[in-house]
């Protein structure tokens, strides 16, 4: 007879790979992009390693591999902080950490501590603190603690991430009606906002169950922690879902949220290296350059040009382009210059009769593609149309695998 299937921790197990194959790609592909994405990255590989966590539990997997036993824990306390610092750093438009985020880092480190003498368990000892936590349905509310009464770190964790979650709500509300709401952006800036609801909400959820748990003991009537992987499933598939239906939210805020708090006509501070946002001032000081730099010396046009290229000719940190460039232009780095590559071949062509001559192809060598394919897409996602009508007809060969 076939050994019956347990689904849920089939479910479990394709989620949490997901999870982390995404939040992999995301991280990678941001590193020199996004901080906000970056953040969202690794709040999806924590959720990620909580569920497999939860499917080690629903699985009896703990059994066979007690070491893994509470490691979840420092991600499941560094979650609620970093949904915060991911709100915040969308709304206030930032691109590092504050100083004061060390904070949350060293409350979960503190937390985590309290287990070391579980993590270092051997044997027979380690195996029995299993058994014991997965026969005992209302372990999670009587939690014994070697620093603070029984059930007190557990009010304590509970509060703490809470308070973190309400500081997101009470942040978006007043940052509703600062929005940068000018044509061009408004629309977007309304979608972002609408993720970053959306994202607090779902999250929000989860320390929900939580809160029912310990207050009425739920887990006496269901089983608790097949409720929380299928909360914390649905959680990664809607961020997924809605990652792969609008990656524009991965952009953040367009225009400039930030304007000078002070009286303009009060004596100018000087800025200092420490802040985590650019200002209005610095993104007109950086527009300046580099459109400056991109009309003189086109350095877009060469090959595999990347932001750091642009951050040694500029001398502005490849961070604070980064960031310049999504409330600027609203685009990441790769578009911002395909599109300068785009409009440099249409005013090329344009013109010049020479360069009328040109195959599809030698135009897209010309303005620093470097394939056909990155070509194509540059332009069809620029101007709306293929290649061939926006240069015309150059060699039917070439016009043909292009289209």
């Amino acid at each position: 007879m076939k050994p019956e299937i347990n689904w849920l921790f089939v479910i479990v197990v394709f989620f949490s790979l997901l999870g982390v194959f995404v939040s992999a790609v995301l991280f990678i592909s941001n590193r020199n992009q996004s901080f906000s994405a970056r953040i969202l990255a690794i709040i999806i590989f924590c959720i990620s390693y909580v569920l497999f966590g939860f499917g080690l539990i629903i699985s009896d997997g703990l059994i066979h591999y007690p070491f893994f036993h509470r490691t979840p824990v420092f991600f499941t306390v560094c979650i609620p902080a970093l949904i915060f610092i991911y709100v915040r750093s969308i709304l206030k438009q930032e691109y590092k950490f504050e100083r004061a985020d060390l904070l949350f880092l060293l409350v979960a480190l503190l937390y985590t501590a309290r287990f070391i003498p579980v993590y270092m368990a051997v044997g027979p000892e380690k195996l029995q603190i299993v058994t014991n936590a997965l026969e005992d349905k209302g372990f999670f509310a009587r939690e014994e603690d070697a620093w603070l009464p029984g059930g007190w770190s557990i009010i304590s964790r509970l509060l703490y991430s809470i308070g973190l979650v309400a500081a997101s709500f009470v942040m978006l509300s007043r940052w509703k009606l600062r929005l940068p709401d000018q044509p061009e952006t408004g629309t977007h800036n309304r979608q972002i906002y609408r993720w970053l609801v959306y994202f607090t909400v779902v999250m929000s959820i989860t320390y929900l169950f939580l809160v029912f748990e310990f207050a009425f003991q739920i887990s006496r009537y269901v089983n608790f922690y097949r409720l929380m992987a299928l909360t914390v499933s649905a959680t990664i598939f809607f961020i997924t879902s809605y990652l792969l239906l609008k990656p524009e939210i991965l952009y953040g805020i367009r225009g400039w949220a930030r304007v000078p708090e002070t009286d303009p006509t009060s004596e100018r501070q000087p800025e200092t290296s420490a802040k985590p946002t650019l200002s209005l001032e610095q993104g007109l000081k950086y527009k300046q350059i580099v459109e400056d730099l991109f009309r003189n010396q086109k350095p877009f046009i060469k090959p595999g040009y990347t932001i750091r290229d642009l951050s040694i000719e500029t001398q502005v940190p490849s961070y604070q382009l980064s960031a310049f460039i999504n409330q600027e232009y609203g685009k990441n780095f790769n578009e911002f210059i395909n599109d300068h590559r785009v409009d440099y071949l249409r005013e090329l062509v344009s013109g010049s009769s020479e360069h009328s001559q040109y195959t599809l192809e030698g135009l897209g060598n010309l303005a620093g593609f470097k394939s056909r394919t990155a070509f194509i897409a540059a332009v069809k996602r620029r101007t709306g149309k293929p290649p061939s009508e926006i240069f015309g007809k150059k060699n039917t060969e070439t016009q043909a695998g292009l289209q």
